[in-house]
Order: structure tokens, then C-alpha cells, then sequence
């Protein structure tokens, strides 16, 4: 059976890319999608092919796991053979936390979403053309399993006790907007680990004992990272749980954790990457700290702290500048087609286009996008550029205009009046 790619003619701000392109561990969305298809038996057909029942049709922007496509497949044998199918994912903590800005047919329960219907059809025999809505087809419903990871957070910082990761090999999202980028890219960071036989685990895992030498906790992360080749690690670089294309430098006192990093990548002296995707050739600049983060191809990022955001090609963060990731009064709110939404969750950083720089001085809310090519710098009159010549010692200066004006008049110490300190009444 064939499997047909629907065209949608998304493009995902402020990137703009077409969505086949769309980064997923450091390869296209669509080759993410041919090696799903072709994991599960099927061969993905281009978009132009006309579409001819018996199939499957998989929307272009949709994001799914190789476990998932093969739980649809198997749950198809209990529906009718005569009617268009759609995928009917049911409630699952992975559908809850990235449901928000997706073009989604969904039912809930109270307040709470119950399920779901992507765009993932199964077409019979003698149908031709595009497929119907979601809704006018037959769902079959699939319950993802999956495994909680619950992480102990202080209540009155994250709102609630426990944060919640979602580890499972049955996920699927449609990519419609940046932040999408960064849950899919974790999903696929988990199937790194999740997706592997088991024979292969063990084998993994006993190769990691015999290289740690003394198994400590640290030791056995580091030998369970992935090291490509041409890789220059610092001795006092910590790896842990990683995966390293080859070519990749990590510098002094750096720390990569659980994160993949693309080939060719920097990370400087004492940088710092968690939880995230860098792609080819990202630079990581020395004491910089990039936390569940997406950077595309050449990016820098040179920020002190970097959170939840998504770097695009070759843009520049600087040091000097900050880029907010949450909100204590609600959700944070994105521009999602023109209009303010809701994303969700109130952690959540920025987005800054390709090509484009973001230079120093400045807070970005959480949530906002930097369009491609846009260089956002400080106001010029908040910059010093000129300094005042012959001021006497003891001057308070403050910037004003883009100069440096005297607070107040300095006045000499023999001139200053003498003032007596209440108690003091020594000889």
C-alpha cells in the first residue's frame, strides 16, 4: 500500500520556509516522514502523485512517530473496509501539552481535551482525490501509550508541584507554528533512546559499564553519548546522554547534556547546552547557556541564558541582549496568523528569523518572533557615544541624548561642608 503526501502550503513564521523543510533532529520534516513510511512498509508518494484508493495520506505538515503510524495500521483491521478512515488519537499527556495553535478537530470532556482527529486518512479502494475532512471520516481510535517522567518544581514558581514529560514512541503533532518545532524536536530527541531494540539497549548499556571503567552516574552518560568522528572534546568538557556529529568542538569547562548537536558545531569555553537540537555549524559562544532549545544551521548564540527559543539560520544573538521565557499572570500569548493566541504554557522563549540579528541592551517579551533579516539593535539615544572632556574628579555622569551630561556639579573636597555624624562626639 502506498502512502500519499496532501500538500497544505504551510509555512511556519517567522521562518517561512516550505514545511518539508521544517528541521527535525537535524533533518527535513519530509525525510522524517519518508523514514516512518518506509519503517512501516510503505512508500511515500509526492504530493503531485494523483491520489488512488487503496492508501494512506499523510498531511505535509504533520509530525508522527513510526509507532503511531504502526498502531493506525494495526487498528485499521477493525474498521470498515468500504469508508475513508482518520486517526482518532485519544487522550494522552504528549496530545494535552502541544494541542494548543493546532488545526486540530477535538473533543473534550469538562475542561479537559479527551481526543483528537489528525490528518492521517486511509482512503478504500475505488476512492480518487483528495481525501475528506477529518470529521466526515470514520475515526479509529488509537490510545498512545507512554511513560511520565514526573520532575518535582517549586509550586509557587511553575504553578504547580510536578512538571510532567511525556516519554512515548506513539506521538503526533501538526507543525503550524514555531513553538511546534520545539515539541517535536523533543519527541524525537526521546525515540533516540526509546526507539531502540531492546537487544541494542542492553548491548548499549553493557558497553557503557565496560568503558566507564568505575559506573558512577556521570561516567556512564558520558560513555552512553554518541561521539561522531573528527569531534575535538575538551578533557574537562562534560558529555552526557548526548548524541555529537562529526566534527564538533566542545571548548573548556563546557557542558552538553541530553541534546543533539550537529556537525561542526561550537560549543565555547564554559558554554552550556541542555535538552536541545543544535544544527550544523551552530556556535555556542563562551559562558552562553542554551536550555531546550532548536537552533537551525550557523546560528549563534551568544546569550547569556537562551531558553525554549528557535534560532534560525545564520542569526546572531548577542550577549548584551535577554530573551524572556515565561510569564507568572497566565499563558503566554504568540501572534499565531495574524492574531494573539494563547500557546498554552507560560514557558515559553523566542524566535528569531533567519539571517536576522539581535544586538545588545534589550528584553524581548516571551513569545514574540524576530521576522528573517530584521537587525534589532538599542536606541541610539540610550547608547554613550560621546564622552565629555575636562570634568573634574568626583563628576556623576548619566547618558542623555547619546552623551554623557554631569548629574549634578562636582564640588571640590575643600570646599564640601563639613557635616557632624549624630553620635559621634570623640575627642
Amino acid at each position: 500500500m502506498n502512502c500519499h503526501l496532501l500538500a497544505t502550503g504551510a509555512r511556519i513564521e517567522p521562518f517561512l520556509d516550505p514545511i518539508g523543510e521544517a528541521p527535525i533532529a537535524n533533518r527535513p520534516l519530509l525525510d522524517w516522514q519518508r523514514e516512518v513510511a518506509a519503517a512501516c512498509g510503505l512508500e511515500l508518494l509526492p504530493a503531485d502523485v494523483p491520489i488512488q484508493g487503496p492508501c494512506l495520506v499523510l498531511s505535509d505538515d504533520l509530525f508522527i512517530t513510526r509507532g503511531l503510524l504502526r498502531a493506525f495500521l494495526d487498528a485499521l483491521s477493525g474498521a470498515p473496509e468500504d469508508r475513508c478512515c482518520a486517526l482518532w488519537l485519544q487522550a494522552s499527556a504528549q496530545l494535552r501539552q502541544s494541542a494548543a495553535l493546532q488545526d486540530l478537530q477535538v473533543e473534550v470532556e469538562g475542561e479537559d481535551l479527551a481526543s483528537a482527529r489528525l490528518p492521517l486518512w486511509y482512503l478504500p479502494e475505488g476512492h480518487s482525490g483528495p481525501p475528506p475532512a477529518v470529521e466526515d471520516c470514520h475515526g479509529v481510535a488509537v490510545t498512545p501509550r507512554e511513560r511520565l517522567v514526573r520532575i518535582p518544581v517549586p509550586e509557587h514558581y511553575f504553578g504547580r508541584a510536578e512538571l510532567l514529560l511525556p516519554l512515548t514512541k506513539q506521538a503526533a503533532l501538526r507543525i503550524g507554528h514555531w513553538s511546534h518545532l520545539l515539541a517535536a524536536n523533543r519527541l524525537a530527541w526521546a525515540l533516540e533512546h526509546l526507539d531502540r531494540p531492546r537487544w541494542r539497549l542492553v548491548l548499549t548499556g553493557i558497553w557503557a559499564v565496560l568503558r566507564a571503567i568505575i559506573p558512577t552516574r556521570a561516567r556512564l552518560l558520558r560513555t552512553a553519548s554518541r561521539i561522531g568522528p573528527g569531534c575535538e572534546i575538551h578533557p574537562t568538557a562534560v558529555i552526557e546522554g548526548s548524541v555529537l556529529e562529526p566534527g564538533v568542538k566542545v571548548g573548556p569547562f563546557a557542558v552538553v547534556r541530553f541534546s543533539r548537536v550537529g556537525a561542526n558545531a561550537w560549543v565555547q569555553d564554559h558554554g552550556k547546552v541542555t535538552l536541545s537540537v543544535l544544527g550544523e555549524r551552530t556556535l555556542v559562544s563562551a559562558g552562553s547557556t542554551v536550555n531546550f532549545c532548536l537552533t537551525y544551521p550557523q546560528a549563534s548564540a551568544s546569550q547569556i541564558l537562551m531558553q525554549l527559543s528557535v534560532l534560525g539560520r545564520r542569526s546572531i544573538t548577542t550577549g548584551g541582549g535577554f530573551m524572556m521565557d515565561m510569564r507568572f499572570d497566565g499563558d503566554v500569548r504568540v501572534l499565531h496568523r495574524g492574531e494573539p493566541q494563547s500557546s498554552g504554557t507560560r514557558f515559553l522563549g523566542c524566535a528569531v528569523g533567519h539571517e536576522a540579528i539581535l544586538g545588545t541592551g534589550f528584553w524581548l517579551a516571551p513569545g514574540r518572533s524576530i521576522p528573517n533579516g530584521v537587525v534589532v539593535v538599542r536606541d541610539p539615544d540610550q547608547v554613550v557615544r560621546r564622552i565629555p572632556t575636562g570634568v573634574l574628579p568626583g563628576t556623576v555622569l548619566v547618558p542623555r541624548d547619546g552623551g554623557l551630561v554631569p548629574l549634578q556639579p562636582a564640588t571640590p573636597a575643600s570646599e564640601a561642608p563639613e557635616r557632624e555624624c549624630p553620635g559621634d562626639h570623640s575627642p
